[in-house]
């Protein structure tokens, strides 16, 4: 009935008169997938986690998550101005899609991929992140095992909801207790260019001096570069530092509370730090690269998260403590969780 072209993110319709007629279908195959247990994460309250490979989608379920990724990114000043947010790379990576089985929607979705020694996908594709920036020789090597993880969003009729985003983040739990090989995530987090430049420089700034003061670190000392590396100010207009520049490692790293209370202090809608830049940060992920993503309208932050340096009380939250303890056996962790 229709098709989706991965590659210019158009839709194409024939003998369908509106877009009930693709959403409807795309309800039923998602149904199918909560009643099937081997695409099942968890459940909670009629809410499930799905785990889908892309490939397994039917052309109007994918349809309606390029629909309403666009729909979230547009909310908040990003995207390509696409009435459908898809590439190439939605067939071949895996899904986490927050799916609730009474009311028949999506509440949530994530994209994500396991990572080979030799920074492809396990099919022999490139990552997504290879076209934000450049790894170099033995980034994948040094870091190991890891998930690729991207695309987040929240469907906008649940945007003030902790609920979307906390369950998928727990079903990447599920996952990495499944598989605890997988000790990093990483993936491209983004500042909106809606936000004020005082804002932004103010969260570049703590994120690029927090990579500093993490310097000596196996993940900070990995080799990668954005491939269109954004500006990153500090102090006078005239004082601008690449991502290559040193900076004084004495000023001491303002606590997270403190850097969302300035940021909200200077942007005029009031925003605080992207919820998602909060996450990592409280998990004690860090940022390696800042690529300027015009195409999409932000600032695409590189994040590299090491599981076994999660404090064990946040690790066992998202993970469940057999989770926790899978990853930590796996790797010859002895870790309490007390």
């Amino acid at each position: 009935m229709f098709r989706v072209c991965h590659l210019t993110n158009e839709l194409f319709l024939s003998g369908i008169s509106h877009p009930v007629g693709f959403e409807s279908a795309a309800a039923r195959q998602l149904s199918r997938f909560a009643a099937c247990p081997e695409h099942v994460l968890l459940e909670r309250k009629g809410r499930v986690v799905l785990h889908v490979p892309g490939n397994e989608f039917e052309d109007a379920t994918l349809a309606l998550l390029g629909k309403l990724r666009a729909e979230a990114f547009t909310a908040v000043g990003e995207g390509l101005g696409q009435v459908l947010d898809l590439d190439e790379y939605d067939r071949h990576y895996n899904h986490l899609i927050v799916w609730d089985t009474a009311a028949c929607e999506i509440l949530g979705a994530y994209r994500l991929t396991p990572v080979q020694r030799d920074g492809s996908l396990p099919d022999g594709s490139s990552l997504y992140t290879s076209t934000l920036y450049e790894y170099g020789p033995g980034f994948f090597e040094r870091l190991g095992p890891a998930m690729e993880l991207g695309r987040a969003f929240v469907s906008p009729r649940h945007q003030r909801s902790v609920e979307p985003l906390f369950l998928l983040w727990q079903g990447i739990g599920r996952i990495i207790e499944r598989f605890p090989q997988f000790r990093y995530c990483l993936g491209a987090v983004s500042i909106s260019k809606t936000y004020s430049a005082a804002a932004r420089r103010m969260i570049l700034q703590e994120l690029w001096q927090e990579r500093i003061s993490r310097s000596e670190t196996r993940v900070a000392g990995l080799p990668v570069r954005a491939r269109r590396p954004a500006r990153i100010r500090f102090g006078s207009k005239n004082n601008v530092a690449s991502q290559n520049d040193p900076v004084d490692r004495s000023r001491v790293i303002e606590s997270l509370a403190t850097l969302d209370r300035r940021v909200r202090g200077v942007d005029p809608e009031g925003r605080g730090v992207p919820v998602l830049i909060t996450r990592y940060l409280d998990l004690g992920g860090t940022f390696l690269a800042f690529h300027d993503d015009r195409e999409f309208g932000s600032i695409a932050c590189l994040a590299v998260l090491d599981l076994l340096q999660v404090p064990p009380r946040s690790l066992a939250r998202f993970m469940g403590q057999a989770g926790a303890e899978a990853l930590w056996r796996e790797h010859g962790v002895v870790q309490p969780l007390g």
